[in-house]
């Protein structure tokens, strides 16, 4: 089709949109829910799979020591700690540290200290692996003083448990939702279609193809697609920007990237996605009532 046919074409899909306005609306905002469920899974997944990538390279194994002990006691059962196999590193935290560190990280959230609140003074240990990191962890368990220990491969198994019900949740309401706007784009087109039968038989009768009667109105699937991800972007960027500064308004300590950079990556996706989206609904409506091959 020559450059002149294609401009008529798209001119042709647009002035059937407005024909069929209340229709067309319907279709772009279904188009745009879908887009908006896949844009807030892309962008939660990404989130989660930073988040187990971060803590499974720390590898790191948090003791606690029992706060009752004294200084020497403590660095005692640090000794004990470094001497335990799959240990890379040791940082042994004072329990006067522990408080100046949650006044350094936190400041005034924390509110005012009670005067009576004892800190257990900290062994960091860093493991030489991820996989022996809760090998490490059950050894030093059974260390004496020792009150309590948390694992980094306890948080990542829990944030990759995590992960994956938000993909299997996440993948089935973009597919129930693409299904609707399947449907949706298909039954505006149809009644475009209908709505054009004669103009069509006689456009049929004077030789044209039915390749070049259905392009306008696969174009009009597709324009209503792509202005479906047009809608959904501006809402998946504010309701994620909000999102970012409220998680780090609260847990600081959360690895999240710069959402600007999120958007950038999935502004692509959801355009195409929207737009694949209508094509398929409007080639259906083409094929069944056009006879397109």
């Amino acid at each position: 089709m020559s450059l002149r046919l294609w401009r008529n074409c798209i001119a042709e899909a647009w002035i059937n949109m407005t024909r069929n306005g209340l229709m067309s609306l319907a279709a772009v905002t279904t188009v745009a829910a879908s887009m908006v469920t896949l844009g807030a899974l892309y962008l939660f997944v990404r989130d989660l799979n930073q988040m187990v990538g971060k803590y499974a390279s720390e590898t790191m194994v948090t003791v606690f020591v029992d706060r009752k002990l004294d200084e020497n006691a403590s660095l005692r059962v640090k000794d004990q700690v470094e001497t335990l196999s799959h240990v890379a590193s040791v940082e042994y935290v004072s329990k006067q540290q522990g408080v100046k560190w949650l006044m350094e990280r936190y400041g005034n959230r924390l509110g005012d200290l009670p005067a009576t609140l004892r800190m257990p003074a900290q062994i960091v240990v860093k493991v030489d692996d991820a996989a022996n990191a809760e090998t490490v962890a059950q050894e030093a368990r059974r260390i004496a003083g020792v009150e309590k220990v948390n694992s980094a491969a306890a948080v990542t198994s829990g944030l990759v448990t995590v992960r994956a019900a938000v993909q299997r949740g996440g993948l089935l309401a973009v597919i129930i939702l693409g299904l609707v706007a399947l449907l949706t784009v298909n039954n505006a087109v149809h009644l475009t279609i209908t709505a054009r039968e004669r103009e069509i038989q006689i456009m049929q009768l004077v030789g044209a193809t039915a390749w070049y009667v259905g392009t306008p109105f696969l174009l009009e699937g597709a324009i209503q697609g792509f202005l479906g991800g047009i809608l959904a972007l501006p809402v998946m960027a504010l309701g994620h920007g909000w999102l970012i500064e409220y998680i780090q308004s609260r847990l600081a300590f959360i690895p999240l990237t710069d959402p600007r950079i999120g958007l950038a990556t999935l502004g692509p996706l959801v355009l195409g996605a929207g737009m694949l989206f209508g094509v398929l609904g409007s080639y259906i409506s083409v094929r069944r009532l056009l006879h397109v091959g």
